[in-house]
């Protein structure tokens, strides 16, 4: 990750953030769910405050699927990288992070590049279809619903 310039925090998407109490720790952007841990890199490693948010939402969806939250299997079973049930799961992450940039209003410059992601791992679902996309959104939009306080 190139460092451009100084970044600064966007307060609607660290609402997001306070309002969820993830346990956060310094790593590579990842969601370690048998700690129940994301692990995220500084802001000032990102480009813009929105690649930051971008990558932070994408761990705090997978952060939802845990068994005290949504309990999905993407999260909650054992997995293997490549795999389709990992293939969904990296399907739903990306989709709840477009939603909560959505949500937040910030602009996300790489929708682009969470398209490309989003079209390369649903080539991994076996017989990939529209349903699997549709099936991903529910996901993402139900962690985007709890993320914004939306269930309850």
């Amino acid at each position: 990750m190139e460092v451009v310039g100084e970044v600064e925090p966007i307060s609607s998407c660290e609402e997001v953030i306070a309002r969820n109490h993830p346990t956060v720790r310094q790593g590579e952007p990842a969601y370690l769910p048998a700690a129940d841990v994301i692990t995220m890199p500084g802001m000032d490693r990102f480009q813009s405050p929105e690649a930051y948010y971008a990558a932070f939402f994408h761990e705090m969806t997978h952060w939802t699927g845990h068994a005290s939250r949504l309990d999905r299997p993407g999260i909650t079973e054992p997995i293997r990288f490549g795999s389709e049930r990992y293939s969904r799961e990296e399907l739903t992450a990306e989709m709840g992070a477009a939603f909560l940039a959505a949500m937040t209003g910030i602009d996300l410059p790489v929708l682009d590049n969470a398209a490309a992601y989003i079209a390369g791992w649903l080539k991994h679902i076996e017989n990939g279809s529209a349903a699997d996309v549709v099936r991903a959104a529910g996901d993402a939009q139900r962690a985007a619903d709890l993320l914004l306080g939306a269930e309850g």
